[in-house]
């Protein structure tokens, strides 16, 4: 759990007060917001696996990286930062595991590689992530099965296969599968694995792929595989671009999704010859 300190901090990244928190308490109206503004503000990233970086789990490293030094993460850092923040506030918040799903077939289960957080409001269990990257939702989901439910970007559906949860988004017109889940809560030993996985192994494609993605409140997306970069919004053509050289990066990096890049200016070669490998 965070210190007071460091909660209050993060709220104040979050544009949250501590009025806010006083009248609302934990409460749906604190946890709907929490998880908008998180995802306005951190920026989910595999720039780090990229360049084979160490991707500490432990809370502090989390909240350093983080927090403090404005540098995004993916699921097992994001998702486990809210975790923190929300148990600190009042919330039953736990974490459990997924599979992503591919081609919209469930019945091929891969690693369990993505991690999500169940969380309780007035008995109710919902389906919180903040942590998937370009199509993740916006904001809590009841966990219950074949209710279309509205987020400020976009429409997401739960249904069932077998003993898993499905969760599916809307895309022009068309339900997509994301990720499968169950409900049993994840222990620290399964996390540290799947973390050191997807870090590490070299069949991950968080080690072969740039995936950056930010949310914006009005149904705004910016996301960026590799070297080309899209901006979506509801009710708006989509607009791409791809990006040719290391400084385009860079300033896409800091002005666009927040990121701080200022570790990682001397990796702009490697990151040089990356874009020229995926250069479409």
């Amino acid at each position: 759990m965070l210190t007071k300190s460091q909660l209050d901090h993060y709220l104040t990244t979050l544009d949250i007060t501590p009025s806010d928190i006083q009248k609302n308490g934990a409460s749906m109206t604190t946890l709907s917001r929490l998880q908008l503004m998180h995802l306005c503000r951190y920026p989910f990233q595999s720039l780090s696996t990229v360049l084979h970086e160490t991707v500490d789990i432990d809370p502090a490293a989390i909240y350093q990286k983080l927090v403090i030094e404005r540098r995004g993460g993916y699921c097992y850092e994001q998702n486990e930062l809210l975790r923190q923040a929300l148990v600190a506030l009042g919330f039953e918040a736990v974490t459990l595991t997924g599979y992503i799903v591919h081609e919209n077939n469930p019945a091929t289960p891969k690693a369990r590689t993505h991690t999500l957080l169940k969380v309780m409001v007035d008995g109710v269990a919902y389906l919180v992530d903040v942590g998937f990257g370009g199509q993740v939702p916006t904001a809590p989901l009841k966990l219950e099965f074949d209710t279309i439910q509205t987020t400020p970007h976009g429409e997401y559906w739960l249904t069932a296969f077998g003993d898993q949860w499905v969760l599916s988004v809307q895309i022009k017109g068309q339900w997509q599968m994301l990720y499968a889940f169950d409900l049993t809560p994840a222990d620290q030993p399964l996390l540290e694995m799947g973390n050191w996985f997807v870090s590490t192994h070299p069949s991950s494609p968080f080690r072969t792929r740039l995936m950056v993605s930010r949310i914006e409140p009005q149904g705004v997306r910016h996301s960026l595989l590799n070297t080309r970069y899209r901006r979506h919004q509801i009710g708006q053509p989509s607009q791409s671009y791809d990006i040719g050289t290391v400084d385009e990066l860079f300033e896409l990096l800091t002005r666009t999704f927040g990121i701080n890049t200022t570790h990682i200016d001397d990796q702009k070669m490697v990151l040089a010859q990356f874009l020229e490998h995926h250069a479409i």
